[in-house]
C-alpha cells in the first residue's frame, strides 16, 4: 500500500488524466465535488482506483462524498476497515 505522498502523486496523475486537467491543475486539497472536477462516472473510477490501491474493495459504508472531497481525503480510505 503506497504511503501518503505516493498516493497523492499518483491520485493526482489519475485524476489529471480522467479529467483531462494540465500538469498542476489539481491541487490535493481542493475539493474535486463542489469544484465539479469530478462528474458522476469520474467518481466511480476514482473509487475503483483507490480499491486497486488499496488491494481490497472498500468496506460497506465507508465511501462518502466527504470521504473523497480532496486527493488527501481519498488517501483515508485505503486504511479504512
Amino acid at each position: 500500500m503506497p504511503d501518503e505522498a505516493e498516493f497523492v502523486a499518483e491520485a493526482t496523475a489519475f485524476l489529471v488524466g480522467i479529467c483531462e486537467l494540465s500538469d498542476g491543475e489539481l491541487a490535493p486539497d481542493q475539493d474535486l465535488l463542489n469544484a465539479g472536477i469530478l462528474d458522476s462516472l469520474q467518481i466511480l473510477e476514482f473509487l475503483a482506483f483507490i480499491e486497486v490501491k488499496r488491494g481490497r474493495p472498500l468496506p460497506a459504508g465507508a465511501f462518502s462524498a466527504e470521504s473523497m472531497a480532496t486527493v488527501r481525503k481519498a488517501y483515508e480510505l485505503l486504511t479504512a476497515s
